[in-house]
Formats: C-alpha cells, structure tokens, sequence
C-alpha cells in the first residue's frame, strides 16, 4: 500500500479486495483448500537443501544430490533416505521436504 498515489486508488484497491473476499466467501462451499490450486515448482537444489547432506551412500546412490535427481525423476522415494528417518535430529527438515513435495504435486506415501 506504499505505492498508492492517493486516496481513491486506495480506495478502489481496497474495493476490489472486498469484492474478491465476498465472491470468495459465496463460493466458499465449493473450494476445495486439501490441494493447492497449482503446483510449484520443485527443482533439484530445493531439494537437496532438505537432505542429510551425508552422502552416505544408504539410499544406493553415491550422492545425496543424485537422490534429489532421482527422487524427481520418480526412480527413488523419500524413505529411501535412511537418515531422513532414522535419526532424530533430521525430523524438520524431513517434515519440511515432505510439505514442499506434497505441494508440488509428489505423492509421498509414509
């Protein structure tokens, strides 16, 4: 809002914005908020920032970024990676990989 000129056009925004809230509340019955409207993107580095970073080799890959790669690709699954599981201390990022491919549209069955 630091970028209105003046006080109609903040006016009009906050107009559209009552508009958007009461169709959005008229058809409140028909959104389904269990999956997102559209998928994000997920890329390799993303992630590869929520592994081990170990590269102990228990998933059979030699890396824990060619996990990443094949975990996208669909040859391997999260569980997998036997640290994201089994040690406590990598519990969060776990739980946060798991969210970020859930909303990218992976099926992550646990």
């Amino acid at each position: 809002m630091t970028m209105i000129s003046d006080r109609e056009e903040a006016l009009s925004i906050l107009k559209e914005l009552e508009d958007k809230a009461k169709l959005a509340w008229e058809k409140r019955n028909e959104i389904d908020i269990s999956k997102p409207l559209q998928k994000t993107f997920v890329g390799v580095l993303d992630v590869y920032n929520y592994l081990p970073k170990t590269n102990c080799k228990k998933c059979g890959e030699q890396t824990c970024m060619a996990f990443a790669v094949k975990l996208l690709n669909g040859e391997k699954d999260i569980k997998d990676c036997k640290p994201l599981f089994e040690e406590r201390k990598y519990m969060g990022i776990r739980e946060t990989l798991i969210a970020l491919l859930s909303a990218a549209g992976y099926d992550i069955n646990i």
